[in-house]
């Protein structure tokens, strides 16, 4: 008998608990969602701009445009990440969890993690910069510090750039570690 009164006390504080902030959770995770969405529509709409925008021949504007939507992207992820980070933070403050905590603990983590990512945090800032400087482009012949990485341009992420070599060899080079940059496909 004592544990059928544990229980309905149990399950009794759980319902008023939900009554009292089931609703915030849900504000919090809908509007989490809409903001969300409007990132999108706010990245698809920054691209669309500056597709608006783009001038030259048809090459042009389609490397434009690969830009173009490659940032757009990017901003995109970092939105969504930082609103899905905040309303996650939000909800847990709301379930009782104390964030302050939390966040020193994140804080500490992310000065370890800094420390131990630096060259991967160095190739992913080189590579923005490299993609919002627009120094080369897919399919453009680049010579990278001064002739230690020659090549066409195959792929470019944040972290890396392939490049195909004249004797078909692939060449991936961190982006971090382009010092110099020739691109013999521009004048």
């Amino acid at each position: 008998m004592n544990d059928i009164a544990y229980y309905a006390g149990f399950v009794d504080s759980l319902i008023a608990w939900l009554k009292a902030h089931s609703a915030n959770i849900i504000i919090i995770l809908a509007s989490a969602w809409v903001m969300s969405m409007l990132s999108r529509m706010l990245a698809k709409r920054i691209c669309s701009l500056a597709k608006g925008q783009m001038l030259g021949d048809e090459a042009t504007v389609i490397e434009q445009e690969k830009r173009a939507k490659t940032i757009g992207s990017l901003l995109s992820r970092i939105l969504s990440a930082a609103i899905i980070t905040l309303a996650v933070m939000m909800v847990l403050a709301e379930i009782g969890v104390n964030i302050a905590a939390l966040l020193a603990g994140a804080g500490i983590l992310g000065v370890a993690l800094g420390f131990g990512a630096q060259s991967i945090v160095k190739d992913a800032l080189s590579g923005l910069f490299l993609i919002i400087e627009d120094q080369f482009r897919l399919g453009d012949i680049v010579d990278l510090n001064s002739g230690a990485f020659c090549g066409v341009v195959e792929k470019m992420t944040l972290r890396t750039t392939w490049l195909r070599g004249e004797d078909g060899r692939q060449i991936i080079v961190p982006n971090g570690s382009i010092a110099s940059v020739t691109n013999l496909s521009r004048k």
